[in-house]
């Protein structure tokens, strides 16, 4: 571990999204995974089961009405888009079309800008399973319930002031002065948090464009 049986750094470069340009803030990441499990019945009785689907739905709808609430309550002009974002990644379910599903698995994803209260967040989707999709679900089958378990997570950095060293190594890099240093939307996904979340980002020429991908070459003339 860095600082413990190994050296701590004192500055760190991450290649991330940004276009060739310095970064010195980054939204937070945070994947959490959903697990509904219901009651199967066939559809022709759906009182006799808890369809996992639509009880992921409730859950998909709280997660807009957070994601809403996050909009109005705090922007941070430097990201784009300035607020923090829920997205629903992945959702899976349902046996056959004419059997209630008994199981439900959905993934969401939340890009949180400096000072949004993630723990808040995780504990109002887990009261909302707790407290409005529970009780119902167990009315008909005592065995149901909601798993929600965080995946990953890396937390946002955005104080320029106390990165003073990785800036200047940065813009040494590229050249760059105070007008070209900017903010990523994405949450960083190589546990800075080791490093003490000193940071400092330089990236290839297809930002966001090509984050998706398994490969992105940079030549001798990108470094």
């Amino acid at each position: 571990t860095f600082g413990q049986s190994l050296p701590k750094p004192r500055i760190v470069i991450v290649g991330e999204p940004t276009n060739m340009t310095v970064v010195d803030a980054h939204k937070g990441g945070y994947r959490f995974r959903t697990e509904v499990t219901g009651k199967d019945a066939h559809s022709s009785k759906p009182q006799l089961g808890v369809g996992a689907i639509r009880i992921a739905a409730e859950l998909i709808s709280e997660l807009g009405r957070i994601e809403a609430r996050e909009k109005a309550a705090r922007l941070n002009p430097r990201f784009d888009p300035p607020y923090a974002t829920l997205q629903m990644t992945r959702i899976e379910g349902g046996t056959a079309t004419n059997i209630v599903p008994v199981s439900c698995r959905l993934d969401f994803d939340v890009r949180a800008i400096p000072g949004v209260d993630i723990a808040a967040i995780d504990r109002r989707i887990r009261d909302f399973a707790a407290n409005k999709c529970l009780p119902e679900m167990r009315k008909v089958a005592p065995e149901a319930a909601i798993d929600i378990a965080v995946a990953n997570q890396h937390n946002p950095a955005a104080e320029p002031a106390q990165f003073l060293d990785q800036r200047r190594m940065a813009r040494a890099i590229e050249h760059a002065d105070d007008d070209f240093v900017g903010a990523n939307a994405l949450g960083l996904g190589h546990g800075l948090d080791v490093f003490g979340g000193r940071f400092g980002e330089i990236d290839d020429p297809l930002g966001i464009a090509g984050a998706d991908r398994q490969l992105v070459h940079i030549g001798s003339g990108g470094v």
